[in-house]
């Protein structure tokens, strides 16, 4: 998410000039080598090297009813941010985060009602870690796991 709302605000304080196009992103200036309306390419003026290109892609993925299925951005051909995932009816089934590719942070997986299946944390490796609970809405079971 904040890759997305940073992502927007530097469309709204787009500059251009002759010699570029300069963006604030990430409170680093990056310079757009392109921009068609779905995908960004970036690289970063810090260090010069143009090596280090970033391309970033909005996605949302719709159900066959119309109702908005999942949302979240891809960087470099990889999930990356908040990304969330919604039922047919719109409800919010999970709240999953990426950092280039790997799962990462807080997760929370809801059911169709609302409660919580799991939730728990990914470290920078995106390996499970500290305390997982987990809920069995079937036979009303609940499990914590530690990792």
């Amino acid at each position: 998410m904040k890759y997305l709302i940073v992502a927007l605000l530097a469309l709204i304080s787009l500059k251009i000039d002759a010699q570029n196009t300069l963006l604030v992103f990430d409170n680093s200036p990056r310079e757009t080598s392109s921009f068609d309306g779905d995908k960004m390419a970036f690289y970063d003026l810090r260090d010069g090297n143009r090596s280090q290109e970033e391309i970033i892609e909005p996605v949302e993925k719709y159900h066959a009813n119309g109702q908005l299925a999942e949302k979240g951005l891809i960087v470099n051909k990889k999930p990356d941010g908040l990304w969330k995932k919604y039922d047919e009816n719109g409800r919010l089934l999970a709240k999953i985060k990426y950092k280039n590719g790997k799962k990462t942070g807080k997760w929370i997986i809801w059911d169709n009602n609302g409660q919580v299946l799991a939730k728990g944390r990914y470290n920078n490796d995106g390996n499970k870690t500290g305390s997982w609970i987990y809920w069995s809405s079937l036979d009303h079971k609940y499990l914590e796991k530690s990792f």
